[in-house]
Parts: structure tokens; sequence; C-alpha cells
């Protein structure tokens, strides 16, 4: 990159489904879902644990120790607001929490699904999630790196609530973003320079290009492990 530049906007945005370990659900041709276009906001918040703040005074009420440890983060949190939805996509980026309800194999709704007590235990497996947004340096694209791609390697995600009104409905999704130790170079083996990163929770990286959108929208096979 030869910034500096300008982030701006939602070109794309990509999820997959991950197995129980996070390991991406390879081999999987309902694993993924990608839109193009359709978001209308991705704002993302960093948790942090406040370090311990100690300040004793000594009897003439002096201070004798005075200490701030640093604060660490905990997790990365965002909130995602889409101008256009999707029950597959729904149901992939909040699974088992939303269900897709067919009618024979054709997907014609979805099912949001409560806690439940008493019952099996639920899996919640998680799943990945790019972004790609555009980079400006001044008036022109970055050069060399008009796009920057953000990897966050494994999200918890649930509905929120939106209004329906005279006007158009915007469905928000909130959730969180941990480390992934075997996110490997991601579903579609396309990141193999994060394989050395360890303990990250999001990542933004230079992209010269953003993955093509399938035409008709829907899900999208996930490959094998091969990269």
């Amino acid at each position: 990159m030869s910034g500096p530049s300008s982030i701006i906007g939602v070109n794309a945005i990509r999820a997959a489904r991950l197995d129980q370990d996070g390991t991406p659900d390879f081999d999987n041709p309902t694993g993924g879902f990608m839109l193009c276009g359709g978001v209308s906001t991705f704002q993302h918040d960093f948790e942090k644990q406040d370090g311990a703040d100690m300040y004793v005074e000594d009897a003439r009420g002096e201070p004798c120790v005075i200490r701030k440890k640093p604060d660490k983060i905990k997790r990365v949190s965002f909130t995602l607001t889409v101008c256009r939805d999707d029950y597959r996509f729904s149901e992939l980026l909040c699974n088992p929490q939303i269900a897709t309800v067919l009618d024979g194999s054709e997907v014609v709704g979805r099912a949001y699904k409560v806690a439940q007590g008493c019952g099996s235990a639920v899996n919640y497996y998680g799943v990945s999630l790019e972004l790609w947004s555009e980079q400006w340096d001044c008036d022109v694209e970055l050069d060399g790196a008009p796009y920057m791609r953000t990897v966050l390697p494994r999200c918890y995600i649930t509905p929120s609530g939106y209004t329906r009104e005279n006007g158009v409905s915007l469905p928000v999704y909130t959730g969180f973003s941990v480390p992934n130790a075997n996110f490997g170079d991601g579903p579609f083996g396309d990141l193999d320079l994060l394989s050395g990163v360890t303990g990250w929770a999001m990542i933004d990286i230079d992209n010269d290009v953003v993955p093509s959108c399938p035409t008709p929208v829907g899900y999208i096979n996930v490959p094998g492990t091969a990269s």
C-alpha cells in the first residue's frame, strides 16, 4: 500500500459456516453466502477489560503506590445493518437461532427460534465474516490496493429488531468476533498470508479485487481444504 488512504463503504460481504472447532465447513455447497451491495452500515468496536488502577497513600496522606495496568481487548463487537436481506443469508449468519422455511426445495421464509429449557444442548459453531471496502487516496483509488478486506475469523451473531414503516426496513444483526486457531487460510483458501498471525479477532488487509458474487444470489460452495 502507498497510503495514507480513506475507507469508504462496504462493497461486499461474505460469510461462511464453521465446524465445531472453528475449522471452515469445507466441501459444503451451502456453506457460504455473499452479498455485493446491500449493506447499509457495519459498525465495530473493541470490548476492553480495564486494567487494575491502584492508588495507595501512606500515613501522611502522600502517594505511596501509583500503578495503572494496561487495558486489554477481550473481543470485537459489531452491528451489521442491511438494506437488502435474504432468508438464506440470515439463516447462515444466525444458525441455529434462525432456520429457513421450505416449500419443497424452495426457501420461502425463516423462523426465529428462542431458547428453551430442559432440552438438549444447542450447538453454536459461529461463522466467519469478510467485508470489502474501498480505499481512496484523496480523489483516486489507492494505488495497488483499491480495497480493504476486513476478516473476522469466528463470529457469533443474533438478529436485532427493526422497524417496519412507510419506508425501507433495515434489518439489523449484532455479534462479536473472537480468535480462531483453526481458521487457517480461510474458507476459500485465499488468505495464506494470515497463517503466521495468531490471537487475532479482526484483521484489515489490502486487496486489489473483490470476489464476484453469484448470479442469481444464493448459497455459495465452500470448496475443499486445498488452497
